[in-house]
């Protein structure tokens, strides 16, 4: 992905005291991959919601974001 499209990736989704701390990890190579792997701990609460059930299928995957418009 091109730095370009990453930077507007984070800027809508990264709680703001993070986005400056993620910007510099993904510009890293030795850095990024960690990274990647911890963007769920940064991403802004604002777009997540608690699911209740458990999921056991993709299918279940499917209609829990239809069902929360995420699509």
């Amino acid at each position: 992905m091109d730095i370009q499209t990453e930077k507007l990736i984070i800027n809508a989704f990264i709680a703001d005291r993070k986005k400056e701390r993620v910007l510099y990890e993904l510009s890293k190579p030795d850095k990024r991959e960690g990274c990647v792997w911890k963007l769920e701990h940064y991403i802004d609460t604002r777009f997540c919601f608690e699911i209740k059930e458990k999921i056991s299928s993709c299918e279940q995957r499917f209609i829990i974001h239809h069902k929360n418009a995420m699509f």
